[in-house]
């Protein structure tokens, strides 16, 4: 009996010592997964954060669309590109038709205005001190002309002088006319010219859309960007040439009247001398 008990007693600390070992054995174990839960966690969550830092920096190196006017025009299709050098040079020609002319209306403006104060009180046509480069001048040839061509001061002679007159008054104002009619023919085409490029453009990116099948903005924003630039140099060349044709014509308008006016004075003191030698 007391052999049995023995036994049962180191049967029963064995058990209690393997138990304890499994227990530190199992603690140990749980541990360590634990442990290496957190760490495949943190490296997860380390990858993750990598991986957003570097999706983040790819989008930020992504190439940036260029929309500059050197870009679109050498990406511009061959008609677009004739478009556009035709409308900048409409606006070429505008900007020197006006300084030309403007030039050109202040210098007869200057010399109308003297050539008027000199003809005002003038008694003789033929006494008259004015400038080599005066449109008196030329009514003055004209009545020479006519006077030595003519037998005798009559109504005749002073119709023909009236009409020779007119028409060198018409002759003077078609001269200074010149060049005006081209900024209506600009200002009236300009628009559509550059219309004409836009609806090309377009037409061109859409073609582009469906050869790439991609419609992002990349591949839509160059070909609409040139497109409507088309329209918008149109634009420029037409506005400043409707402007200028207006101001022009003004200016024309005002000449008018006062070599009209120079024409009608230079023409009385014919007519005086005329009812004198009569």
């Amino acid at each position: 009996m007391y052999e049995i008990a023995k036994i049962l007693v180191i049967i029963f600390s064995f058990c209690l010592l393997f138990g304890e070992n499994n227990v530190s054995e199992f603690e140990k174990s749980s541990d360590s997964q634990v442990a290496f839960d957190v760490n495949l966690s943190q490296t997860g969550l380390k990858f993750g954060a990598e991986q957003n830092l570097t999706d983040i920096a790819s989008n930020s190196q992504a190439p940036s669309i260029d929309l500059s006017f050197i870009s679109l025009f050498k990406n511009a299709h061959i008609v677009v590109k004739i478009v556009i050098c035709v409308l900048i040079l409409f606006s070429v020609i505008t900007w020197t038709i006006f300084i030309v002319k403007f030039i050109q209306f202040k210098l007869a403006f200057r010399r109308l205005k003297f050539d008027e104060n000199t003809v005002k009180d003038a008694s003789d046509w033929r006494v008259l001190k004015l400038k080599k480069k005066s449109f008196a001048v030329d009514f003055i040839r004209e009545l020479e002309d006519e006077s030595k061509k003519s037998v005798k001061f009559d109504e005749n002679m002073k119709s023909r002088v009236k009409q020779r007159l007119d028409l060198k008054k018409s002759s003077l104002a078609n001269v200074m006319r010149g060049w005006v009619g081209v900024l209506a023919s600009i200002g009236s085409s300009a628009p559509f010219v550059g219309l004409f490029g836009t609806v090309w453009g377009i037409m061109n990116s859409f073609v582009g859309i469906a050869n790439s099948n991609n419609a992002s903005l990349s591949v839509v924003a160059p070909g609409i960007a040139e497109a409507l630039f088309a329209t918008a140099l149109g634009l420029v060349a037409a506005i400043p040439a409707v402007l200028v044709y207006n101001y022009l014509v003004r200016c024309n308008v005002k000449f008018n009247a006062h070599l009209g006016l120079l024409s009608s004075q230079i023409y009385l003191i014919f007519d005086r001398l005329a009812a004198e030698n009569e």
